[in-house]
């Protein structure tokens, strides 16, 4: 399943408080600009990297962004 949603990343203006603006409901941001904090409403996106394969979640790594330095030398 293919899914066309779309947000803007953080709010430009707030910085590193982007999470706890007004509108930031209607944003999304990486896991460290939000940790610590309490917010009323929260959701994870699954990228196509994570995959259920015979019942078993596994990662994915050739479907990460080519740019992602956490898979580095992965394919050597």
């Amino acid at each position: 399943m293919i899914s066309h949603y779309k947000r803007q990343w953080k709010l430009d203006q707030d910085g590193s408080l982007w999470i706890i603006a007004e509108n930031s409901i209607e944003q999304v941001g990486c896991i460290h600009t939000c940790q610590g904090l309490e917010v009323d409403y929260i959701g994870v996106i699954i990228g196509p990297d994570l995959v259920v394969r015979d019942g078993q979640v596994v990662t994915s790594p050739e479907e990460r962004d080519k740019y992602d330095k956490s898979i580095r030398g992965w394919k050597n």
